[in-house]
């Protein structure tokens, strides 16, 4: 009824001449998780095993400009806590705002969304906080009832108080989703990044041997040491969601990459389960 409401507003402004702004109320949602990452390390060899359980909350709203656009503003925090190297806990409060176009009417209309993200870091290893931003632009198309497509663009960038946890990423990711049924869905992606890899070795092997000591954060312990080269990634991603009422829902995912940089290869294998609740 406040959805029927509010279209009813909006041609009643547009009627007036008026340009309408509606606002929707503060909506939360929660997020909780486990994920299990098969080289947590990034490590050419001797790879790191370990999982997490994570937590997010977030709160956003959205405002209708005009008949075609729209805004929305978000503040979340989200948290990790690893099982087994609690160094790699990593925390965030964050802020983010985006707009939103619209060219054309009905579910089948193509959209275009712009969105800004600024992050602060808070990681049990200090050296490892700091601040960043995420910027990204998303072109969204809904083809029939059950199958939809995106194409999205975004640049990461992250400064902490050591550099060597800093750098800068762009990515492209191409994704369909596939309503198998009103309950089940299936999402499909494939992405390319190319900027700063972080990954941990140790000073034993032969690629570092000899080049004297380096900083170690005791993450992984013994002569493990946090290093950063740039390379390239590529990365296909697969998630069932399945949803539970009007308001939940379950998703499992799987996450495989392989990323090269400084002549190494690394691979990351990683599994997914999430549990999302919309207020």
């Amino acid at each position: 009824m406040r959805g029927l409401q509010n279209v009813r507003w909006l041609s009643a402004l547009a009627a007036l001449g008026l340009t309408p702004v509606v606002a929707q109320t503060w909506k939360p949602q929660v997020d909780v998780g486990y994920v299990y990452n098969n080289n947590v390390s990034n490590s050419i060899r001797e790879e790191q095993t370990d999982g997490a359980v994570t937590a997010r909350v977030e709160f956003s709203q959205v405002r209708v400009l005009t008949r075609d656009w729209q805004a929305t503003m978000t503040f979340g925090a989200d948290t990790a806590a690893w099982l087994e190297y609690s160094g790699l806990n990593l925390s965030h409060l964050d802020a983010a705002v985006g707009l939103r176009r619209k060219f054309g009417l009905g579910p089948y209309a193509t959209k275009l969304d712009v969105r800004l993200q600024g992050l602060h870091q808070i990681a049990d290893v200090s050296e490892w906080s700091g601040n960043g931003y995420h910027a990204e632009i998303s072109l969204q198309k809904r083809f029939t009832p059950l199958l939809s497509a995106s194409l999205t663009g975004d640049l990461r960038r992250f400064d902490a108080e050591r550099y060597v946890y800093s750098g800068t990423v762009g990515a492209v990711t191409s994704a369909v989703v596939y309503d198998i049924t009103a309950d089940w869905r299936l999402r499909g992606s494939l992405r390319y990044a190319e900027g700063t890899q972080l990954s941990w070795c140790r000073e034993s092997f032969p690629e570092f041997s000899g080049k004297g000591p380096q900083w170690r954060d005791g993450i992984f312990g013994g002569d493990w040491f946090p290093y950063q080269d740039e390379g390239h990634l590529r990365g296909i991603n697969v998630s069932f969601g399945r949803a539970i009422g009007a308001s939940s829902a379950v998703s499992l995912g799987y996450d495989a990459s392989e990323s090269r940089a400084g002549g190494h290869v690394y691979r990351n294998q990683i599994f997914s389960l999430n549990y999302i609740h919309a207020f």
